[in-house]
Protein backbone atom coordinates (compact mmCIF):
# COMPACT_ATOMS: atom_id res chain seq x y z
CA UNK A 1 0.00 0.00 0.00
CA UNK A 2 1.28 3.63 -0.82
CA UNK A 3 1.49 5.49 2.28
CA UNK A 4 2.34 8.99 2.95
CA UNK A 5 5.36 9.93 4.71
CA UNK A 6 7.46 13.22 5.75
CA UNK A 7 9.50 12.62 3.19
CA UNK A 8 6.89 13.28 0.33
CA UNK A 9 6.22 16.61 1.76
CA UNK A 10 8.62 19.56 2.10
CA UNK A 11 6.04 21.77 3.76
CA UNK A 12 3.94 20.07 6.58
CA UNK A 13 2.77 20.59 10.17
CA UNK A 14 4.78 18.07 12.26
CA UNK A 15 1.85 15.86 13.66
CA UNK A 16 1.39 14.67 17.41
CA UNK A 17 3.73 11.64 18.60
CA UNK A 18 0.66 10.06 19.94
CA UNK A 19 -2.85 9.02 17.77
CA UNK A 20 -4.83 9.33 20.93
CA UNK A 21 -8.04 7.23 19.22
CA UNK A 22 -6.24 3.79 20.13
CA UNK A 23 -5.17 5.27 23.47
CA UNK A 24 -8.76 5.56 24.79
CA UNK A 25 -8.80 3.14 27.82
CA UNK A 26 -12.32 2.40 29.62
CA UNK A 27 -12.14 1.45 33.22
CA UNK A 28 -12.26 -2.41 33.98
CA UNK A 29 -14.79 -4.08 35.40
CA UNK A 30 -14.94 -4.91 39.11
CA UNK A 31 -12.85 -8.22 39.21
CA UNK A 32 -10.89 -8.33 35.69
CA UNK A 33 -8.34 -6.49 37.83
CA UNK A 34 -6.00 -9.57 38.39
CA UNK A 35 -6.85 -11.41 34.82
CA UNK A 36 -3.30 -11.76 32.54
CA UNK A 37 -3.11 -12.06 28.72
CA UNK A 38 -2.17 -14.59 27.10
CA UNK A 39 -0.42 -14.83 23.35
CA UNK A 40 -0.98 -17.58 20.88
CA UNK A 41 0.68 -16.87 17.68
CA UNK A 42 -1.22 -13.63 16.53
CA UNK A 43 -4.06 -13.60 18.83
CA UNK A 44 -4.62 -12.11 22.35
CA UNK A 45 -6.21 -14.07 24.89
CA UNK A 46 -8.14 -12.31 28.22
CA UNK A 47 -7.75 -15.31 31.10
CA UNK A 48 -9.41 -15.03 33.75
CA UNK A 49 -7.74 -16.52 37.24
CA UNK A 50 -10.70 -17.36 39.19
CA UNK A 51 -12.60 -19.71 36.34
CA UNK A 52 -9.35 -20.25 33.26
CA UNK A 53 -11.86 -18.71 30.57
CA UNK A 54 -10.18 -17.06 27.57
CA UNK A 55 -11.61 -14.68 25.72
CA UNK A 56 -10.08 -13.56 22.36
CA UNK A 57 -9.29 -9.57 22.47
CA UNK A 58 -10.28 -7.68 19.43
CA UNK A 59 -7.40 -5.27 17.65
CA UNK A 60 -7.72 -1.69 18.04
CA UNK A 61 -8.33 -0.66 14.48
CA UNK A 62 -8.65 3.29 13.31
CA UNK A 63 -11.22 3.88 10.60
CA UNK A 64 -11.31 7.52 8.47
CA UNK A 65 -14.24 8.87 10.98
CA UNK A 66 -12.23 8.45 13.84
CA UNK A 67 -9.29 10.15 12.15
CA UNK A 68 -11.88 13.24 11.49
CA UNK A 69 -12.95 13.07 15.02
CA UNK A 70 -9.68 13.26 16.72
CA UNK A 71 -8.02 16.13 17.39
CA UNK A 72 -4.61 14.03 18.05
CA UNK A 73 -2.68 14.82 14.33
CA UNK A 74 -4.58 16.67 11.47
CA UNK A 75 -4.08 16.07 7.52
CA UNK A 76 -2.03 13.98 5.63
CA UNK A 77 0.06 12.13 8.87
CA UNK A 78 -3.19 10.80 9.56
CA UNK A 79 -3.57 8.67 6.55
CA UNK A 80 -0.02 7.02 7.18
CA UNK A 81 -2.25 5.02 9.98
CA UNK A 82 -5.54 4.35 7.63
CA UNK A 83 -5.44 0.59 5.81
CA UNK A 84 -9.56 1.68 4.56
CA UNK A 85 -9.62 2.99 0.38
CA UNK A 86 -6.16 1.82 -0.50
CA UNK A 87 -6.35 -0.12 -3.92
CA UNK A 88 -5.99 -3.45 -2.16
CA UNK A 89 -9.66 -2.83 -0.47
CA UNK A 90 -10.93 -1.78 -3.98
CA UNK A 91 -9.86 -4.68 -5.50
CA UNK A 92 -11.71 -7.02 -2.88
CA UNK A 93 -15.01 -5.00 -3.10
CA UNK A 94 -14.45 -5.72 -6.78
CA UNK A 95 -14.16 -9.32 -6.50
CA UNK A 96 -17.04 -9.72 -3.93
CA UNK A 97 -19.68 -8.24 -6.35
CA UNK A 98 -22.75 -10.57 -6.19
CA UNK A 99 -25.30 -8.04 -7.26
CA UNK A 100 -25.53 -8.21 -11.14
CA UNK A 101 -27.97 -4.73 -11.34
CA UNK A 102 -24.25 -3.14 -9.28
CA UNK A 103 -22.49 -0.18 -11.27
CA UNK A 104 -19.61 0.92 -10.59
CA UNK A 105 -17.89 4.42 -11.75
CA UNK A 106 -14.65 5.79 -11.54
CA UNK A 107 -13.90 9.60 -11.48
CA UNK A 108 -10.69 11.18 -11.90
CA UNK A 109 -9.34 14.96 -10.89
CA UNK A 110 -7.45 16.32 -14.19
CA UNK A 111 -4.42 16.43 -12.00
CA UNK A 112 -4.00 12.94 -11.63
CA UNK A 113 -4.21 12.62 -15.20
CA UNK A 114 -1.40 14.89 -15.95
CA UNK A 115 0.49 13.64 -13.09
CA UNK A 116 0.14 10.10 -14.53
CA UNK A 117 1.18 11.08 -18.12
CA UNK A 118 3.90 13.18 -16.80
CA UNK A 119 5.19 10.59 -15.09
CA UNK A 120 4.71 7.45 -17.62
CA UNK A 121 5.81 9.78 -20.33
CA UNK A 122 2.43 9.55 -22.49
CA UNK A 123 0.23 12.21 -23.60
CA UNK A 124 -3.25 13.02 -21.61
CA UNK A 125 -5.07 11.32 -24.25
CA UNK A 126 -3.00 8.57 -23.82
CA UNK A 127 -3.60 8.13 -20.11
CA UNK A 128 -7.05 8.52 -19.89
CA UNK A 129 -7.03 5.60 -22.43
CA UNK A 130 -4.81 3.78 -20.00
CA UNK A 131 -7.23 4.30 -16.60
CA UNK A 132 -10.01 3.09 -19.25
CA UNK A 133 -8.12 -0.31 -20.80
CA UNK A 134 -6.96 -0.62 -16.52
CA UNK A 135 -10.26 0.52 -14.64
CA UNK A 136 -12.95 -0.62 -17.39
CA UNK A 137 -11.46 -3.32 -19.54
CA UNK A 138 -9.86 -5.54 -16.65
CA UNK A 139 -11.48 -4.46 -13.20
CA UNK A 140 -15.17 -4.28 -14.86
CA UNK A 141 -16.19 -0.25 -14.21
CA UNK A 142 -18.48 0.99 -16.41
CA UNK A 143 -17.07 4.52 -17.04
CA UNK A 144 -14.15 6.68 -16.34
CA UNK A 145 -14.86 10.49 -16.51
CA UNK A 146 -13.18 13.34 -15.17
CA UNK A 147 -14.68 16.25 -12.80
CA UNK A 148 -13.87 18.94 -15.02
CA UNK A 149 -17.96 19.86 -15.42
CA UNK A 150 -18.61 18.87 -11.95
CA UNK A 151 -16.00 21.62 -11.55
CA UNK A 152 -17.98 24.05 -13.63
CA UNK A 153 -20.62 23.64 -11.30
CA UNK A 154 -18.79 24.03 -7.80
CA UNK A 155 -17.17 26.99 -9.74
CA UNK A 156 -20.12 29.13 -10.71
CA UNK A 157 -22.06 28.21 -7.00
CA UNK A 158 -18.67 29.88 -5.16
CA UNK A 159 -18.99 32.66 -7.54
CA UNK A 160 -22.32 33.25 -7.20
CA UNK A 161 -21.37 32.70 -3.35
CA UNK A 162 -18.71 34.95 -3.07
CA UNK A 163 -21.29 38.16 -4.46
CA UNK A 164 -24.11 37.37 -2.10
CA UNK A 165 -21.14 37.58 0.60
CA UNK A 166 -20.21 41.19 -0.42
CA UNK A 167 -23.55 42.22 -0.88
CA UNK A 168 -24.38 41.37 2.97
CA UNK A 169 -21.80 42.82 4.04
CA UNK A 170 -22.80 46.61 2.10
CA UNK A 171 -25.50 45.69 3.46
CA UNK A 172 -24.50 45.89 6.92
CA UNK A 173 -22.36 48.81 6.48
CA UNK A 174 -25.21 51.15 5.19
CA UNK A 175 -27.45 49.73 8.28
CA UNK A 176 -24.37 51.18 10.47
CA UNK A 177 -22.84 47.72 11.04
CA UNK A 178 -18.73 48.16 9.60
CA UNK A 179 -18.78 44.52 9.39
CA UNK A 180 -16.32 43.59 12.40
CA UNK A 181 -17.16 39.86 13.10
CA UNK A 182 -17.43 38.82 16.40
CA UNK A 183 -17.66 35.36 16.31
CA UNK A 184 -19.09 33.07 19.49
CA UNK A 185 -17.63 29.33 18.98
CA UNK A 186 -19.98 27.68 21.14
CA UNK A 187 -22.63 28.74 18.96
CA UNK A 188 -21.42 28.04 16.05
CA UNK A 189 -20.45 23.98 17.26
CA UNK A 190 -24.10 23.73 17.86
CA UNK A 191 -25.22 24.92 14.53
CA UNK A 192 -22.79 22.92 12.68
CA UNK A 193 -24.35 19.62 14.50
CA UNK A 194 -27.77 20.55 12.55
CA UNK A 195 -27.99 21.30 8.56
CA UNK A 196 -31.09 23.01 9.23
CA UNK A 197 -29.86 25.15 12.19
CA UNK A 198 -26.70 25.78 10.57
CA UNK A 199 -28.23 26.94 7.49
CA UNK A 200 -30.36 29.45 9.31
CA UNK A 201 -27.68 30.74 11.36
CA UNK A 202 -25.03 31.14 8.91
CA UNK A 203 -27.24 31.50 5.51
CA UNK A 204 -23.62 32.80 3.98
CA UNK A 205 -19.89 32.55 4.52
CA UNK A 206 -18.67 35.79 6.03
CA UNK A 207 -16.12 37.63 4.35
CA UNK A 208 -13.35 37.11 3.36
CA UNK A 209 -14.20 33.82 2.13
CA UNK A 210 -11.62 31.19 2.37
CA UNK A 211 -11.76 28.12 -0.29
CA UNK A 212 -12.63 25.04 1.18
CA UNK A 213 -12.26 22.60 -1.59
CA UNK A 214 -8.95 21.29 -0.24
CA UNK A 215 -9.42 18.49 2.87
CA UNK A 216 -6.07 19.11 4.49
CA UNK A 217 -7.02 22.91 5.20
CA UNK A 218 -10.22 22.10 6.60
CA UNK A 219 -9.06 19.73 8.38
CA UNK A 220 -6.93 22.20 10.44
CA UNK A 221 -9.38 24.90 10.14
CA UNK A 222 -11.78 22.26 12.36
CA UNK A 223 -9.66 21.33 14.66
CA UNK A 224 -6.90 24.65 15.28
CA UNK A 225 -8.31 27.50 14.22
CA UNK A 226 -12.53 26.87 14.91
CA UNK A 227 -13.20 30.48 14.57
CA UNK A 228 -12.44 30.80 10.82
CA UNK A 229 -15.52 28.16 10.11
CA UNK A 230 -17.52 30.85 9.22
CA UNK A 231 -15.37 32.10 6.20
CA UNK A 232 -15.12 29.08 5.02
CA UNK A 233 -17.15 28.48 1.47
CA UNK A 234 -19.96 26.36 2.02
CA UNK A 235 -19.89 24.89 -1.32
CA UNK A 236 -18.66 21.29 -1.72
CA UNK A 237 -15.50 20.12 -3.88
CA UNK A 238 -15.36 19.17 -7.36
CA UNK A 239 -15.12 15.37 -6.20
CA UNK A 240 -17.84 15.69 -3.87
CA UNK A 241 -20.22 17.25 -6.15
CA UNK A 242 -19.50 14.61 -8.81
CA UNK A 243 -20.32 11.82 -6.55
CA UNK A 244 -23.60 13.35 -5.77
CA UNK A 245 -24.39 13.78 -9.30
CA UNK A 246 -23.64 10.26 -10.53
CA UNK A 247 -25.63 8.20 -7.79
CA UNK A 248 -28.65 10.66 -7.71
CA UNK A 249 -29.10 10.38 -11.91
CA UNK A 250 -27.86 6.52 -11.73
CA UNK A 251 -29.65 5.09 -9.46
CA UNK A 252 -32.89 6.82 -10.88
CA UNK A 253 -31.83 5.75 -14.28
CA UNK A 254 -31.14 2.38 -13.61
CA UNK A 255 -33.95 1.56 -10.57
CA UNK A 256 -31.57 1.00 -8.19
CA UNK A 257 -30.81 1.94 -4.93
CA UNK A 258 -27.59 4.52 -4.11
CA UNK A 259 -25.82 1.68 -2.43
CA UNK A 260 -25.82 -0.01 -5.41
CA UNK A 261 -24.13 2.53 -6.98
CA UNK A 262 -20.51 2.60 -6.29
CA UNK A 263 -17.84 5.56 -6.73
CA UNK A 264 -14.19 5.70 -7.03
CA UNK A 265 -12.41 8.58 -7.22
CA UNK A 266 -9.34 8.73 -8.25
CA UNK A 267 -7.55 12.11 -6.54
CA UNK A 268 -3.72 14.36 -6.37
CA UNK A 269 -4.07 14.27 -2.37
CA UNK A 270 -4.54 11.45 0.65
CA UNK A 271 -6.68 14.02 2.63
CA UNK A 272 -9.86 13.46 -0.11
CA UNK A 273 -10.19 10.14 1.67
CA UNK A 274 -11.11 11.60 4.70
CA UNK A 275 -13.18 13.96 2.68
CA UNK A 276 -15.40 11.11 1.23
CA UNK A 277 -15.60 9.71 4.79
CA UNK A 278 -17.48 13.15 6.02
CA UNK A 279 -21.24 12.46 7.18
CA UNK A 280 -22.44 15.03 5.38
CA UNK A 281 -21.33 13.72 2.19
CA UNK A 282 -23.69 10.99 2.07
CA UNK A 283 -27.15 10.34 1.51
CA UNK A 284 -29.35 7.81 3.40
CA UNK A 285 -26.19 6.38 4.99
CA UNK A 286 -24.65 5.95 1.51
CA UNK A 287 -21.88 8.07 0.75
CA UNK A 288 -21.66 9.83 -2.59
CA UNK A 289 -17.83 8.73 -3.07
CA UNK A 290 -17.03 5.26 -2.02
CA UNK A 291 -12.90 5.26 -2.25
CA UNK A 292 -10.31 7.20 -3.43
CA UNK A 293 -6.87 6.40 -4.47
CA UNK A 294 -3.88 8.41 -5.48
CA UNK A 295 -1.49 8.43 -8.07
CA UNK A 296 1.12 6.87 -5.94
CA UNK A 297 -1.64 3.77 -5.44
CA UNK A 298 -2.73 3.81 -8.99
CA UNK A 299 1.29 3.00 -9.73
CA UNK A 300 1.43 0.03 -6.91
CA UNK A 301 -1.95 -1.16 -8.58
CA UNK A 302 0.18 -1.44 -12.21
CA UNK A 303 2.24 -2.78 -10.73
CA UNK A 304 0.30 -5.82 -8.68
CA UNK A 305 -1.32 -6.35 -12.76
CA UNK A 306 2.20 -6.31 -14.09
CA UNK A 307 1.01 -3.65 -16.16
CA UNK A 308 2.83 -0.86 -17.73
CA UNK A 309 0.85 2.02 -19.67
CA UNK A 310 3.57 1.82 -22.77
CA UNK A 311 2.79 -1.57 -23.47
CA UNK A 312 -0.55 -1.78 -22.73
CA UNK A 313 -1.19 1.10 -25.30
CA UNK A 314 0.52 -0.93 -27.88
CA UNK A 315 -0.86 -4.42 -27.04
CA UNK A 316 -4.24 -2.71 -25.82
CA UNK A 317 -7.00 -4.08 -23.20
CA UNK A 318 -10.21 -4.37 -25.22
CA UNK A 319 -13.18 -1.84 -23.70
CA UNK A 320 -16.54 -0.73 -24.19
CA UNK A 321 -18.24 2.37 -22.57
CA UNK A 322 -21.55 2.26 -23.15
CA UNK A 323 -23.13 6.02 -23.77
CA UNK A 324 -26.13 5.16 -21.19
CA UNK A 325 -23.70 5.13 -18.54
CA UNK A 326 -23.82 9.03 -17.81
CA UNK A 327 -26.84 11.70 -19.12
CA UNK A 328 -26.51 12.87 -22.49
CA UNK A 329 -26.48 16.21 -20.78
CA UNK A 330 -23.19 15.62 -18.55
CA UNK A 331 -19.61 15.53 -20.61
CA UNK A 332 -17.85 12.57 -20.03
CA UNK A 333 -14.27 14.23 -20.03
CA UNK A 334 -12.66 17.94 -21.05
CA UNK A 335 -9.36 18.15 -21.63
CA UNK A 336 -9.50 21.88 -21.71
CA UNK A 337 -9.11 23.38 -18.49
CA UNK A 338 -10.31 26.40 -16.44
CA UNK A 339 -8.55 29.69 -16.25
CA UNK A 340 -6.35 29.97 -13.23
CA UNK A 341 -4.29 28.05 -11.38
CA UNK A 342 -4.07 24.63 -11.86
CA UNK A 343 -5.46 23.83 -8.48
CA UNK A 344 -9.17 24.71 -10.14
CA UNK A 345 -9.20 28.08 -10.81
CA UNK A 346 -11.02 29.30 -7.76
CA UNK A 347 -9.83 32.81 -7.27
CA UNK A 348 -9.30 33.69 -10.78
CA UNK A 349 -13.67 32.77 -11.64
CA UNK A 350 -14.47 34.51 -8.11
CA UNK A 351 -12.51 37.64 -9.14
CA UNK A 352 -13.84 37.52 -13.15
CA UNK A 353 -17.66 36.93 -11.91
CA UNK A 354 -17.29 39.18 -9.24
CA UNK A 355 -16.12 42.10 -11.13
CA UNK A 356 -19.16 41.71 -14.02
CA UNK A 357 -21.64 41.14 -11.36
CA UNK A 358 -20.98 43.46 -8.91
CA UNK A 359 -18.77 46.83 -10.61
CA UNK A 360 -19.83 46.04 -14.39
CA UNK A 361 -16.36 45.20 -15.61
CA UNK A 362 -16.76 42.37 -18.25
CA UNK A 363 -12.52 42.16 -19.01
CA UNK A 364 -11.93 42.33 -15.54
CA UNK A 365 -8.02 40.54 -16.74
CA UNK A 366 -7.30 44.11 -18.06
CA UNK A 367 -7.71 46.08 -14.77
CA UNK A 368 -6.05 43.44 -11.81
CA UNK A 369 -2.71 44.15 -10.68
CA UNK A 370 -0.64 40.99 -9.33
CA UNK A 371 1.85 40.71 -6.67
CA UNK A 372 3.93 37.53 -6.39
CA UNK A 373 5.11 37.64 -2.36
CA UNK A 374 7.08 34.08 -2.62
CA UNK A 375 6.00 31.93 -5.08
CA UNK A 376 2.98 30.12 -3.46
CA UNK A 377 1.38 33.55 -1.99
CA UNK A 378 -0.05 36.01 -4.89
CA UNK A 379 -2.26 38.68 -4.53
CA UNK A 380 -4.78 39.88 -7.03
CA UNK A 381 -6.14 43.62 -6.97
CA UNK A 382 -9.00 44.60 -9.09
CA UNK A 383 -9.42 48.66 -9.40
CA UNK A 384 -11.90 50.80 -10.98
CA UNK A 385 -10.83 51.74 -14.49
CA UNK A 386 -11.58 55.67 -14.54
CA UNK A 387 -10.36 56.09 -10.36
CA UNK A 388 -8.18 53.75 -9.68
CA UNK A 389 -9.85 53.05 -6.34
CA UNK A 390 -9.23 49.34 -5.24
CA UNK A 391 -12.53 47.39 -5.69
CA UNK A 392 -11.16 43.79 -4.67
CA UNK A 393 -8.54 42.19 -3.07
CA UNK A 394 -8.14 38.55 -3.50
CA UNK A 395 -5.10 35.93 -2.97
CA UNK A 396 -3.61 32.49 -3.54
CA UNK A 397 -2.26 30.59 -0.58
CA UNK A 398 -0.66 27.65 -1.15
CA UNK A 399 1.16 25.23 1.60
CA UNK A 400 1.21 25.37 5.59
CA UNK A 401 4.24 28.10 6.24
CA UNK A 402 1.83 30.73 4.07
CA UNK A 403 -1.67 29.50 5.56
CA UNK A 404 0.12 29.59 9.38
CA UNK A 405 0.75 33.69 8.04
CA UNK A 406 -2.86 33.91 7.00
CA UNK A 407 -4.05 32.82 10.26
CA UNK A 408 -1.95 34.39 12.48
CA UNK A 409 -3.61 37.96 10.98
CA UNK A 410 -6.35 36.98 13.00
CA UNK A 411 -6.36 38.37 16.55
CA UNK A 412 -7.82 36.90 19.65
CA UNK A 413 -6.37 33.64 18.23
CA UNK A 414 -5.24 32.28 21.38
CA UNK A 415 -9.16 32.46 22.98
CA UNK A 416 -10.73 31.59 19.66
CA UNK A 417 -12.89 34.05 19.90
CA UNK A 418 -12.11 37.59 17.87
CA UNK A 419 -12.40 39.96 15.04
CA UNK A 420 -11.23 38.45 11.88
CA UNK A 421 -8.29 41.08 10.03
CA UNK A 422 -6.72 39.10 7.70
CA UNK A 423 -4.89 42.10 6.21
CA UNK A 424 -2.91 42.05 3.38
CA UNK A 425 1.01 41.35 3.99
CA UNK A 426 2.91 44.22 3.26
CA UNK A 427 6.79 44.68 2.68
CA UNK A 428 6.80 48.06 3.37
CA UNK A 429 6.18 51.34 5.32
CA UNK A 430 5.14 53.01 2.64
CA UNK A 431 2.63 50.13 1.24
CA UNK A 432 1.46 50.31 4.55
CA UNK A 433 0.76 53.66 4.72
CA UNK A 434 -1.13 53.35 1.39
CA UNK A 435 -3.14 50.01 1.76
CA UNK A 436 -3.52 49.52 5.62
CA UNK A 437 -6.94 49.68 5.08
CA UNK A 438 -7.53 46.62 2.81
CA UNK A 439 -8.21 43.23 3.56
CA UNK A 440 -8.62 39.88 1.64
CA UNK A 441 -12.29 39.60 -0.15
CA UNK A 442 -11.26 36.10 -0.99
CA UNK A 443 -8.21 33.57 -0.72
CA UNK A 444 -7.68 30.13 -2.84
CA UNK A 445 -6.34 28.07 0.24
CA UNK A 446 -4.61 24.76 -0.95
CA UNK A 447 -2.21 23.01 2.09
CA UNK A 448 0.21 21.45 -0.62
CA UNK A 449 2.83 24.17 -1.62
CA UNK A 450 2.50 24.62 -5.56
CA UNK A 451 -1.34 23.12 -5.11
CA UNK A 452 -3.22 20.52 -6.17
CA UNK A 453 -0.95 19.76 -8.87
CA UNK A 454 1.49 19.33 -6.58
CA UNK A 455 -0.86 17.14 -3.98
CA UNK A 456 0.72 14.94 -1.38
CA UNK A 457 -0.91 11.41 -3.95
CA UNK A 458 1.27 13.02 -7.07
CA UNK A 459 4.09 11.04 -8.36
CA UNK A 460 7.50 12.39 -7.90
CA UNK A 461 9.76 12.83 -10.60
CA UNK A 462 10.96 9.03 -11.85
CA UNK A 463 13.97 8.18 -10.55
CA UNK A 464 17.00 7.55 -13.34
CA UNK A 465 19.75 8.86 -14.44
CA UNK A 466 18.33 12.72 -14.97
CA UNK A 467 17.60 14.42 -11.97
CA UNK A 468 14.80 16.75 -11.55
CA UNK A 469 13.88 18.98 -8.77
CA UNK A 470 10.31 18.93 -7.10
CA UNK A 471 9.46 22.59 -8.47
CA UNK A 472 10.68 21.62 -11.62
CA UNK A 473 8.92 18.28 -11.93
CA UNK A 474 5.74 20.79 -10.81
CA UNK A 475 6.23 22.77 -13.68
CA UNK A 476 6.39 20.35 -16.06
CA UNK A 477 3.03 18.77 -15.40
CA UNK A 478 1.65 21.78 -14.58
CA UNK A 479 2.71 22.00 -18.38
CA UNK A 480 0.87 19.46 -19.21
CA UNK A 481 -1.63 19.81 -17.87
CA UNK A 482 -2.73 23.28 -19.43
CA UNK A 483 -1.38 21.77 -22.90
CA UNK A 484 -4.49 21.57 -24.43
CA UNK A 485 -5.38 25.13 -23.37
CA UNK A 486 -7.76 27.23 -21.30
CA UNK A 487 -11.82 28.46 -21.18
CA UNK A 488 -13.91 30.26 -18.99
CA UNK A 489 -16.27 28.38 -16.76
CA UNK A 490 -19.59 28.02 -19.10
CA UNK A 491 -22.50 29.41 -17.32
CA UNK A 492 -25.02 28.59 -20.08
CA UNK A 493 -23.86 24.31 -19.47
CA UNK A 494 -24.22 24.82 -15.76
CA UNK A 495 -27.66 26.13 -15.44
CA UNK A 496 -28.68 23.47 -18.26
CA UNK A 497 -26.87 20.63 -16.10
CA UNK A 498 -28.48 21.95 -12.69
CA UNK A 499 -32.03 22.19 -14.05
CA UNK A 500 -31.59 18.33 -15.38
CA UNK A 501 -30.00 16.97 -12.26
CA UNK A 502 -31.72 18.93 -9.34
CA UNK A 503 -34.66 20.80 -10.99
CA UNK A 504 -35.96 23.00 -8.28
CA UNK A 505 -33.26 25.86 -8.02
CA UNK A 506 -34.32 26.09 -4.38
CA UNK A 507 -32.42 23.00 -3.23
CA UNK A 508 -29.05 23.62 -5.37
CA UNK A 509 -27.75 25.03 -2.26
CA UNK A 510 -28.82 21.70 -0.18
CA UNK A 511 -27.30 19.95 -2.94
CA UNK A 512 -24.02 21.54 -3.35
CA UNK A 513 -23.46 22.49 0.08
CA UNK A 514 -20.56 21.87 2.64
CA UNK A 515 -20.45 22.11 6.56
CA UNK A 516 -18.05 22.17 9.30
CA UNK A 517 -17.75 22.10 12.87
CA UNK A 518 -14.86 22.26 15.78
CA UNK A 519 -13.31 19.47 16.96
CA UNK A 520 -12.66 19.65 20.23
CA UNK A 521 -9.42 18.60 22.01
CA UNK A 522 -10.20 15.82 24.43
CA UNK A 523 -7.79 16.84 27.41
CA UNK A 524 -9.56 13.71 29.51
CA UNK A 525 -7.11 11.70 27.38
CA UNK A 526 -3.49 11.02 29.20
CA UNK A 527 -1.45 11.33 26.15
CA UNK A 528 -3.47 13.96 24.27
CA UNK A 529 -1.56 16.28 27.36
CA UNK A 530 1.86 15.21 25.82
CA UNK A 531 0.43 15.66 22.53
CA UNK A 532 2.73 18.69 20.16
CA UNK A 533 1.59 20.68 16.73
Amino acid sequence: MAKLSANDLNDFLNPGAVCIKPAEVKKSDKGRENNEIQVEGDSYYEVTKDTGESKELEVASISLNDCLACSGCITSAETVLVNLQSYQEVLKRLDSRTDSQEVFYVSSSPQVRANLAAYYGVSLEEMQEVLEMVFVGKLGFCTVLDTNAAREIVLQQCAEEFCESWKQRRREKESGNDGAIDINVSEMQKDSKDVAASLKANPTAKLPILSSSCPGWICYVEKTHSALIPHLSQVRSPQQACGRLIKDWASKQFSISRKQVWHLSLMPCFDKKLEASREEFSEDGVRDVDAVLTPKEIVEMFKHFDLDPKSILKNRISYQISDETLPAWYPRLTYVEQMGSSSGGYMNYVMSYAAEMLFGIHDANEFVTKVDQNGDLTEYTLREPQSDEVLLTMATCYGFRNIQNLVRKVNGNSSRRGQVLLKRRMKTDAQKAQQKSRQYDYVEVMACPGGCINGGGQLPFPSGERVLASREWMSQVESLYNSPGRKDVDRSFVNKTLEHWIQDPKLVRHYLQATYRSVETDLSNPLLLANKW
